[in-house]
């Protein structure tokens, strides 16, 4: 089984190459894994008059359209679609499940502003899902640029420890990469267009924005 960014994907990968082949469109929510879409490009992502702020800080997009809109103000909804995508990555060696998974690990860390709560959260989560993951699957469901950026140069670098000691521990050959230089958090997707108080949810704001350097 497929999900919609999957089927995305691959449709737009044989338009480019000239195919007419087109997908199942009405008919293929019913034959995915019904994932919450993360475009990090999107109308709903990036508000008009906020372009710059939107691309640099994802906070919009995680906290108003995310949690309080998609997640109904609930963080451990959003971790649990989270977990469920790692699950089948790994018992299923899904793609489209990795994708997701990188996704919304990548939404988290490139946002100056999240619940404090969740942070420690999904620390803890993938700390136990990394130490999980049998090794051999690394090359093929394991994102290097994602996971230096979130453990070296992103918002979130500081407040992820257990998942960069376990990383740095189990996949040496794969961390380590400090890329200053990166623009923080481009979208994992490669998407190419752009489309037109209570305590648990009181933010943890990152010290500082990075901005790429430059040549």
């Amino acid at each position: 089984m497929t999900t919609l960014q999957e089927n995305e994907l691959l449709e737009s990968s044989l338009l480019k190459a000239g195919s007419k082949i087109k997908g199942r469109g009405e008919d293929d929510s019913a034959h995915c894994l019904n994932y919450t879409v993360t475009k990090f490009k999107s109308r709903e992502a990036i508000r008009p008059g906020h372009e710059m702020e939107d691309f640099l800080d994802k906070s919009h997009y995680l906290n108003a359209v995310m949690l309080r809109g998609i997640f109904q103000n609930s963080f451990k909804s959003y971790l649990g679609e989270l977990q469920f995508a790692f699950l089948n990555a790994m018992f299923f060696g899904n793609y489209g499940s990795s994708l997701q998974w990188h996704a919304m690990v990548e939404l988290v860390c490139s946002s100056t502003s999240v619940p404090k709560r969740m942070l420690s959260k999904l620390d803890e989560i993938l700390y136990f899902q990394i130490k999980t993951l049998p090794e051999q699957y690394s090359d093929v469901l394991m994102n290097e640029r994602v996971w230096n950026t979130c453990l070296y140069s992103s918002f979130q670098k500081n407040f992820l420890p257990l998942t960069k000691e376990v990383m740095e521990t189990k996949y040496p050959e794969l961390v380590g990469k400090d890329n200053e230089d990166d623009v923080i958090v481009n979208g994992f997707t490669g998407e190419d267009n752009y489309e037109e108080d209570n305590d648990e949810y009181k933010p943890t704001i990152a010290g500082g924005v990075y901005y790429q350097k430059s040549l």
